[in-house]
């Protein structure tokens, strides 16, 4: 099942991004990398007056229909079986995606217990970047598990990431290795 899922991303990523683009994807993931964990500690607002915020994979079904070919990121539902997000949109225009993981989606990097979550694929389209829009997506999704213990794990080469998740609250707690070609075999330092 596990290879049926892979293969199924390596395609949707192809067709939205590119042979190059995903070429240089697996290759990344076969190569060791460093991961920073990170926890909410203080909730900060991030709305935006003109980005309409909206959860759901049936709002995003419907805002895909009118965009056409999308990043991956954008197609997590169909890929990997995703089940909670956060769009957001500017002017009705499909700006950015969150997704949500819990112990019912599992999250890539950590085992999520009862009441954790897990805020991850975060992508804003290129020409809606700098706006803040990342910061409000973040900022809708944690606040919509209060309550729950909140993490991100985001990748040590991905600074403007790293920025916008402490921004909105969160703090560096762990670092994560994952050595080349053995899949998730993560060790914590």
């Amino acid at each position: 099942m596990r290879i049926a899922d892979g293969l199924r991303g390596i395609l949707f990523r192809i067709r939205g991004e590119g042979l190059l683009k995903t070429a240089q994807v697996l290759v990344d993931a076969a190569l060791p990398a460093s991961f920073g964990v990170y926890l909410l500690g203080r909730q900060i607002a991030g709305a935006l007056a003109d980005v309409a915020i909206e959860r759901g994979l049936t709002s995003l079904r419907k805002r895909r229909e009118l965009c056409g070919l999308l990043p991956s990121e954008f197609y997590l539902d169909q890929s990997k079986g995703a089940r909670d997000c956060f769009i957001a949109c500017q002017n009705s225009i499909l700006a950015g995606i969150v997704w949500v993981m819990s112990e019912a989606w599992p999250s890539r990097f950590i085992r999520l217990g009862a009441n954790e979550v897990e805020i991850g694929y975060l992508y804003v389209l290129p020409g809606f970047r700098g706006a803040g829009i990342a910061s409000a997506l973040i900022s809708s999704a944690a606040a919509s598990v209060a309550g729950c213990r909140v993490y991100a794990v985001i990748d040590d080469r991905n600074y403007v990431s790293q920025r916008v998740f402490e921004k909105c609250g969160f703090d560096r707690i762990a670092t994560l290795r994952r050595r080349p070609l053995w899949g998730p075999c993560y060790s914590s330092s």
